[in-house]
């Protein structure tokens, strides 16, 4: 399951309370729950895999089964 978002910037407000709520960096060397620089879907958003221990802390987000990304790579 993912979660959506719409914009960068609402992806990565949730990448930041989920790394606070899960504690990350922590002493295993997880350093954060996800990077911040996602890739855009095809339908121009961000996805974000919610683990299962992480499920509460996406209420209110809107959820996909699985999602595509366009086949060329971006150039960084």
């Amino acid at each position: 399951m993912y979660a959506i978002f719409n914009t960068l910037k609402e992806y990565r407000a949730k990448i930041k309370e989920l790394n606070t709520a899960l504690g990350y960096p922590n002493a295993f060397g997880t350093e954060r729950y996800a990077t911040d620089n996602p890739m855009k879907t095809t339908g121009n958003k961000y996805a974000l895999a919610v683990l299962p221990e992480a499920e509460h802390l996406f209420a209110g987000c809107e959820f996909v089964d699985s999602v595509e990304y366009p086949d060329e790579v971006p150039e960084l």
